[in-house]
């Protein structure tokens, strides 16, 4: 959304590519990194569309996933998470003997970089979690991780073009609270200035 990247467009002075007119997509360097910004759109249907076209025009070195997810005890709001492999919550198969998550031919979990896992760890002091992701907002499950509508999406297009692949997520609401619904309207409107501090310092400091 651009309520999560707004701010480091800003910050850093990102320029708007003339890419495809669907696709929301910026470029420039973080520090002496050349970088692109993707903003995806909502659900996983957009983020599958706006990664895959942008990985088969442009020769990427890694993806990294940012935004903000909901979590399950015991994550708490404002904490920052590293994902190290990512589902489905909603894709089921298990009447044809598929593990539930697990489209054919595919893993049931896509694991991030590990590479990128440690650095993100040591940079920002963050949690490993294991995220899921569906086509609706999460408030109550029976699964233990966080959960997001776009990320397991962007894993499966990174799969599939062989790119590597790791997310920094910041924890909006906890699943379940009576003030969820509140605590992520909340967040939301400034998640944008918290995820581009962790970027700037991620990038200053790796």
């Amino acid at each position: 959304m651009i309520e999560e990247i707004s701010q480091i467009i800003e910050g850093f002075g990102l320029s708007k590519i003339r890419f495809n007119g669907q696709i929301e997509l910026y470029s420039g360097k973080i520090y002496d990194e050349e970088v692109m910004v993707l903003q995806t759109g909502i659900g996983k249907t957009n983020a599958a569309m706006s990664l895959s076209a942008v990985l088969s025009c442009y020769n990427i070195e890694e993806v990294i996933n940012i935004g903000i997810v909901g979590a399950t005890k015991p994550f708490t709001s404002n904490e920052v998470v590293v994902i190290n492999e990512a589902s489905y919550h909603d894709f089921d198969l298990t009447v044809f003997g598929y593990e539930k998550g697990r489209v054919p031919r595919m893993p049931v979990y896509y694991e991030s970089n590990q590479a990128s896992i440690m650095k993100f760890k040591r940079l920002l002091n963050a949690k490993e979690a294991r995220l899921y992701t569906g086509d609706s907002f999460t408030l109550n499950t029976d699964l233990t991780g966080v959960f997001d509508m776009e990320g397991a999406a962007l894993y499966q297009v990174s799969y599939r073009f062989a790119v590597p692949i790791v997310a920094i997520k910041v924890v909006s609401d906890v699943i379940g609270e009576d003030s969820q619904h509140e605590d992520y309207k909340t967040f939301e409107k400034n998640c944008s200035i918290r995820l581009y501090e962790l970027i700037k310092h991620y990038f200053m400091e790796g």
